[in-house]
């Protein structure tokens, strides 16, 4: 398990209110906050996983994969397709019915749950992102600059 707040290592940590988040951090950043639990590696990672979005980290620390955009419109769509209410799809996926209620009004769940939602749809929701390609830095000047590498995506 990681501190959220440090990076270090740890094995076990506390849950602390830091800023207005809940975040889990060694014992040092831990005074930072506001304690309001103790944390065990096994619970952690179990955390840790929900959040994450499945496919390969890419270079820059990036995932591969994005959720579309247009995700809950498409998951709503499908459903209606298949003559299904939301109460029997939550069932179907073994969701809560408020969970489905939030992902088709554009909250964004956990990879686990997109992944249940296209299994059970066969819809596809998730997409290659695009490759990044830098552009050439002018080397007559020794500073670089913000705009020598920001990069604007195109609609």
């Amino acid at each position: 398990m990681i501190c959220e707040l440090c990076g270090a290592q740890i094995k076990q940590g506390k849950k602390i209110m830091f800023v207005g988040a809940a975040v889990i951090a060694c014992n040092d950043c831990a005074v930072n906050g506001r304690i309001i639990g103790e944390i065990k590696e096994a619970v952690a990672e179990k955390q840790n996983k929900d959040k994450e979005i499945s496919g390969q980290v890419s270079v820059f620390g990036e995932r591969e994969y994005e959720i579309v955009e247009n995700f809950s419109h498409k998951i709503k769509n499908t459903r209606e397709k298949k003559k299904l209410k939301q109460e029997d799809f939550a069932k179907h996926i073994n969701e809560p019915l408020a969970y489905i209620k939030r992902i088709e009004s554009g909250f964004v769940p956990s990879m686990t749950v997109i992944e249940k939602i296209e299994k059970f749809l066969g819809i596809n929701l998730t997409k290659k992102r695009e490759n990044i390609t830098f552009p050439k830095i002018d080397k007559s000047t020794d500073a670089m600059t913000l705009g020598d590498i920001a990069i604007i995506k195109k609609k």
